[in-house]
């Protein structure tokens, strides 16, 4: 039997400008004003990037070594390196690796 949850999914809105664009399309919408205010006040650095392949995602975040902080931890790190398709509207590749 199919998946109809994974069959009935909306696509991403990559490379989508506008609230009338997504809901045109039948996009996926989340509202992030709420998580936008907590990056904006919080006094904390984030790093954002779109690297053009998710292997490029991978080995930025190992150069950068995002993980090094939490080494200390007992939790396991994982990196996940995305690239989202313009063309398919939605994830292309991905791959994770145990940091």
């Amino acid at each position: 039997m199919p998946n109809t949850y994974l069959c009935s999914m909306k696509n991403l809105p990559i490379g989508i400008q506008t609230l009338v664009q997504i809901r045109a399309k039948n996009c996926i919408y989340v509202d992030k004003t709420r998580l936008v205010h907590q990056l904006a006040t919080t006094g904390t650095y984030y790093f954002f990037s779109r690297p053009r392949t998710a292997q490029e995602g991978m080995d930025q975040i190992k150069k950068q070594d995002y993980a090094g902080k939490y080494r200390a931890s007992d939790k396991v790190i994982t990196g996940i390196g995305v690239n989202f398709s313009t063309d398919k509207k939605g994830i292309d590749d991905w791959m994770e690796e145990v940091l």
